[in-house]
């Protein structure tokens, strides 16, 4: 039932936040890049060398892995949709983070030994500039929380030893099983496939060994 104590509660995602790159002409983009560029102290930087829908653009994207903001997923109405409350940079410790890596990225967009790939960089659709931003912490803090999107990461709505057993089994529910990253204690510090895969395996293995 809905009053399963937990349930919905707990909801993580890692925050991020894109610094948009114009790129010279000629740069190689045929084989579309996605990489980490840096990982390091709970926070990642990944390049991308293409945009769909702007062709001649790329990004930087700048998130922070190490989170302990926490949100929550309701059902307001039982027939109406639910509602996602991430809350992300609730908290002190979250907020210097990002903050960090988005100064981190803006430090590697300006290098010199990129200015043959890079053209410029920029912060919105209106084209601001990135160099705007100078490296004051105090101006990329203020624009990190207001251009603030995720990484799609989202896990610990449903954490196992609270929401379910070590089954993955929904305590309040009959035969309902989870096995995705609502199951964890808290979002991993690291992008979450091995560790849901990781998850699979032990849970698939106790499902085919308990005959459940």
């Amino acid at each position: 039932n809905l009053d399963t104590p937990g349930i919905g509660e707990g909801i993580q995602d890692h925050p991020a936040c894109t610094i948009a790159l114009d790129l010279e002409p000629g740069t190689d983009v045929s084989a579309p890049m996605v990489s980490v560029l840096i990982d390091r102290n709970g926070s990642q930087i990944l390049p991308l060398n293409h945009l769909h829908h702007a062709p001649g653009h790329g990004a930087l994207i700048a998130g922070l892995l190490d989170v302990s903001s926490q949100g929550r997923v309701s059902l307001p109405h039982r027939e109406g949709l639910p509602l996602v409350e991430l809350d992300q940079l609730s908290t002190a410790a979250d907020v210097a983070g990002l903050t960090d890596v988005v100064l981190d990225a803006l430090r590697i967009a300006h290098l010199e030994v990129l200015e043959p790939v890079i053209r410029r960089a920029y912060l919105d659709s209106d084209g601001t500039p990135a160099s705007s931003l100078g490296d004051d912490p105090d101006l990329v803090r203020e624009w990190a929380s207001t251009h603030i999107t995720g990484f799609n990461h989202l896990s610990s709505s449903c954490r196992e030893g609270v929401v379910a057993d070590q089954f993955g089994r929904v305590l309040g529910y009959d035969n309902l099983l989870i096995c995705d990253a609502s199951l964890f204690p808290h979002s991993p510090v690291r992008n979450p496939f091995m560790p849901i895969v990781q998850l699979a395996e032990r849970l698939t293995s106790r499902w085919r060994r308990y005959g459940i």
